[in-house]
């Protein structure tokens, strides 16, 4: 016990450091909430450490009390071997699934230059909002993942919405309305994506139900997909190179006449926390949002940019044309 309990609290201590560290670079460079932040990061790491506490405190009862001094070694070699093997081979797959999500950005904004960094962006904004609305563990995570490639479909069906019609018309709306099936489309079969494709299919919904694919209404419409809808509409407001460049309280103040027919409430009220922090502080920047970069890349000779789809006003035209599609349930 004198070795043991030393060696406990060595590693309870380094857990809640390792926790707080990574939650106030957080709320540095995110302004998220310290504690939803700790909370996730020891539900990460929780195990992994617990997996060494148990394995350290066997050592030192084999070694001492036990009496089996250098030979506890053997018994222990091998579980902390298999430990680190198991916390190895999660590493690598949570690098192989950035890598992999990584890649489908990188084809969506070299399709539509004019989309370079709103994926990250929206994805920022998203977690700081879910983190607002108290998501963690898994949710975020999917959350997170949704946020990135909501926009991926518009890879498929790039080609059909340049030759399409006006935004308004209803070759465009028809055609842009396609895009979060193709994108669930060219996902499906990834399993680390499946608790994401719901959100990246609604996240078009409209609370009032008048948008698309499905016409979902209120809270049928999956909870991260309706944080994703006001990002995305932020983002637009905000950022976008042919959006209005409106200021932070400007945009939302828009999204906030919205609640209760586009948005949802609760999420515009979590935005409205988000963007309170901004202030008094510096706002967190992409370097892709800069606007001389935004214009290089929109300004590319030959090739065509999509209008933007993010914007209210699409998603009004989307449903005054097709009014129907109101209270359709999952």
């Amino acid at each position: 016990m004198e070795v043991g309990l030393p060696l406990l609290g060595a590693y309870g201590v380094m857990t809640l450091a390792n926790a707080l560290f990574v939650s106030l670079m957080s709320v540095a460079v995110r302004r998220t909430r310290v504690w939803t932040v700790m909370a996730q990061a020891l539900r990460s790491v929780g195990w992994g450490y617990l997996a060494h506490v148990v394995i350290g405190f066997l050592f030192v009862v084999l070694w001492g009390p036990v009496g089996l001094g250098p030979v506890a070694a053997v018994f222990v070699v091998g579980p902390l071997l298999v430990a680190h093997w198991t916390i190895g081979r999660a590493g690598l797959a949570f690098h192989e699934h950035q890598e992999t999500v990584t890649s489908f950005v990188a084809a969506l904004e070299e399709a539509d230059p004019s989309s370079v960094g709103h994926s990250a962006r929206v994805a920022a904004l998203s977690e700081s909002m879910g983190s607002v609305l108290g998501l963690g563990g898994q949710a975020a995570e999917e959350l997170r993942y949704a946020a990135l490639l909501h926009d991926i479909g518009f890879v498929a069906v790039r080609t059909e919405l340049l030759t399409a019609s006006e935004v308004g018309e209803v070759s465009y709306l028809s055609t842009v309305s396609s895009h979060p099936q193709a994108g669930v489309t060219a996902l499906r079969g990834l399993d680390f994506l499946a608790g994401a494709l719901p959100a990246i299919a609604h996240h078009h919904e409209r609370w009032d139900g008048h948008g698309y694919p499905a016409g979902l209404v209120g809270e049928d419409i999956p909870r991260a997909a309706r944080i994703i809808a006001v990002a995305d509409a932020f983002d637009a407001l905000t950022e976008a190179p042919d959006g209005p460049g409106l200021d932070p309280s400007e945009a939302l103040g828009q999204l906030q006449s919205r609640e209760g027919t586009h948005l949802d409430p609760d999420v515009v009220r979590s935005l409205a926390v988000v963007v309170a922090r901004w202030r008094g502080a510096a706002r967190p920047r992409h370097e892709d949002s800069e606007p001389r970069r935004r214009a290089e890349m929109v300004d590319i000779p030959g090739r065509p940019t999509l209008p933007n789809h993010d914007l209210p006003e699409v998603s009004d035209a989307f449903a005054h044309w097709q009014p129907e599609a109101s209270g359709r349930r999952a």
